[in-house]
């Protein structure tokens, strides 16, 4: 009996260890029954779920949160229910008006999940991707503007490589594409190269714009050219 007592004792440290855990971790966790009935419940998912400790117990899952035939929730519940396979998904809760990021595996007596709410950081990625594609968008009707005149427009980054060169300044280099390239790469010679990278490290350092007027020989032949860098 002294052993059997011994088992019981470690068995129940066990799960006293393992209650802890789940009580402590920051992502919300529930275990439903083979009958959909919510058995256990982390703080953590009380507050995502906006619940009061303990309301969830025995109530089931469907009739709690209704709404998720057919999405993502139900099929991989099932999927863990059924198949006892684990899945991982993010998806949208019309119901609440929030993204969930969840884990679903099969459990001894049912399904356990964990999940958290992902919806600001859902709000940010979409933010972003707006700016992005505004930010595109001016850009496409920048460059269509500038190649539309037959004044030269470019632009270098810091390190005084090419980002951008509207058309006609394209075809008096005589390449395509400008994207990394430097002075001597686009037919510059040494001096004139030097002379416009002192220039740039002058605009960077000053803030201020420089003027010029330089003969360059490009696709049109030799020509005296006036300049600003800003």
């Amino acid at each position: 009996m002294a052993i059997i007592h011994c088992v019981e004792d470690a068995a129940a440290k066990t799960n006293r260890n393992g209650i802890e855990i789940l009580e402590s971790i920051t992502e919300g966790f529930f275990t439903v029954d083979r009958q959909w009935r919510f058995d256990y419940v982390n703080p953590e998912a009380y507050r995502i779920l906006g619940r009061q400790p303990g309301d969830l117990t025995g109530k089931v899952l469907w009739e709690e949160y209704p709404g998720l035939e057919g999405t993502q929730f139900e099929r991989s519940y099932h999927r863990a229910m059924f198949a006892r396979e684990k899945s991982f998904f993010t998806d949208y809760y019309a119901r609440q008006q929030r993204w969930y990021e969840v884990t679903t595996f099969p459990a001894p007596e049912g399904v356990s999940v964990i999940f958290r709410n992902v919806t600001e950081q859902k709000r940010v990625e979409a933010e972003r991707e707006q700016l992005v594609l505004e930010s595109e968008n001016q850009r496409r009707i920048y460059e269509t503007a500038l190649d539309s005149t037959p004044d030269f427009y470019y632009v270098f980054d810091l390190d005084h490589r090419a980002i951008y060169a509207n058309e006609a300044l394209r075809k008096t280099w005589g390449v395509g594409d400008v994207r990394g390239k430097k002075w001597m790469d686009l037919g510059y010679e040494q001096w004139h190269a030097d002379r416009h990278d002192r220039e740039i490290d002058q605009v960077i350092a000053t803030r201020a714009p420089i003027r010029g007027e330089i003969p360059f020989t490009g696709t049109n032949g030799t020509r005296v050219y006036d300049y600003i860098f800003a």
